[in-house]
């Protein structure tokens, strides 16, 4: 018998947007402490710099309003017009000054916010693509609060993971489980506090808070992180 996987908590997009412009303050709070030098340094995303952190979060701001716009109208918007689009827009924004930096996250969080608020009504499409696959439109902002929490910790700017709202750990760690799932390449029990994910077989058991859990599975952070039997924690694919 299949385990399921603990229960998230129930799609309340006035809760759920609430509960991101908490993690957004946080974010902007850390972004603005940042001196010039900072912005140039590395992030714990390979090869990217802080620099490249931020421009990816506003342009994936950018990117999730046009999902908004798909699901409220219904007229097929893709979050990217092409991969290749997308890592030109990060690398073209990486290098720009601190303030500037600053100043896009804010407004694109903005535009974002603003547009998400208008998943409240009745849906053209209930339904929508990332990149990775479909998606129910109501869950937009927690992907984004994903984005948020996640990427905020990569900065490596005195913030960490065990910082974010638990509900918001608790729905990225269940995205990272099923995305194990479907690359078929690794047989694990995910084990904290609210309950287990089972990855293939669900063979080796690894335990750990939320925090350290989700840091391992995005950024192959060990800390806190153990295998029940002693065995070495197993390899994981890279998380973008």
């Amino acid at each position: 018998m299949t385990t399921p996987d603990p229960p998230a908590p129930p799609v309340d997009l006035a809760g759920d947007l609430a509960r991101l412009d908490v993690e957004t303050n946080a974010l902007v709070t850390t972004l603005k402490r940042l001196d010039g030098v900072a912005w140039a340094q590395a992030s714990r995303c390979e090869g990217w710099t802080r620099g490249h952190v931020a421009t990816h979060l506003a342009r994936n701001a950018d990117s999730l309003v046009n999902l908004v716009a798909w699901a409220t109208t219904g007229v097929v918007t893709p979050q990217y017009v092409s991969v290749q689009a997308r890592s030109a827009d990060i690398e073209a924004g990486a290098g720009r000054p601190g303030p500037t930096q600053v100043d896009d996250v804010v407004d694109s969080a903005e535009r974002f916010r603003s547009a998400a608020a208008g998943l409240h009504g009745p849906l053209a499409s209930p339904v929508v693509e990332l990149r990775m696959g479909p998606l129910p439109a109501l869950e937009i902002p927690r992907r984004r609060i994903g984005e948020v929490v996640i990427h905020h910790a990569d900065l490596v700017a005195g913030w960490d993971l065990s910082q974010a709202q638990p509900e918001s750990v608790l729905e990225s760690l269940t995205l990272s489980a099923q995305r194990l799932r479907a690359l078929h390449q690794t047989d694990l029990t995910l084990r904290t506090d609210c309950g287990s994910w089972v990855i293939g077989t669900g063979e080796q058991i690894v335990e750990g808070t939320r925090a350290a859990l989700l840091g391992w599975l995005t950024r192959g952070l060990s800390d806190g992180v153990a295998s029940t039997d002693g065995r070495d924690l197993p390899h994981l694919p890279a998380w973008g």
